[in-house]
């Protein structure tokens, strides 16, 4: 990229399914996705926003709507090298909105479950209801400080910046919150 540039060239953007490793079978309610290195924490099992974007990414590519909304409950952990087989349940599918359920399951055990919610609908009120926190922007940051147990996996294939008056990146406020700026491929 260009120096300043602040968007990739469209044939240098990957798509998110190719990014997760997100896999069609011939039911077009249900995916798989194999638990490889690049998807995984430090712990060798999928980071959850991983997770929660594979489930988003099912219920679109299902219902060929956008996400208006989504939210994961995990259960238990999908370790490195497991096959996480995704079915997605459309209970109610609305002319502007439908809401979907996504079960991910390794084997007999379900793993985590998402609600996903698709479609468009214009809405009588307009207005930002959560403000993005006062932070200067990416240049001149450092590389987030990772333990070494937490480093790899997705941490190798995107770019976190630390927002901290720290010079290696470690993040540590008394309140617990914190923001990092992140690029990904």
């Amino acid at each position: 990229l260009a120096p300043g540039s602040r968007a990739a060239p469209r044939w240098l953007v990957m798509d998110l399914a190719s990014f997760l490793g997100l896999e069609p079978t011939t039911d077009p309610a249900r995916f798989r996705l194999p638990v490889t290195r690049e998807i995984c924490g430090g712990r060798d099992s999928i980071y959850g926003g991983c997770a929660l974007a594979t489930a988003i990414e099912a219920a679109e590519a299902h219902t060929g709507r956008p996400t208006a909304w989504a939210t994961c409950q995990f259960l238990r952990p999908a370790h490195l090298g497991s096959v996480v087989e995704l079915e997605v349940l459309v209970p109610a599918a609305g002319r502007a909105v439908s809401h979907t359920r996504v079960i991910a399951r390794v084997g007999d055990e379900e793993v985590f479950a998402a609600l996903v919610s698709v479609g468009e609908r214009d809405f009588p009120a307009e207005g930002v209801w959560q403000t993005m926190p006062d932070v200067p922007g990416p240049e001149g940051l450092p590389a987030r400080y990772i333990r070494a147990q937490n480093k790899g996996g997705i941490r190798e294939r995107i770019t976190e910046l630390a927002v901290t008056d720290h010079p290696d990146g470690v993040m540590s406020n008394p309140d617990g919150r914190c923001a990092v700026w992140i690029t990904m491929p």
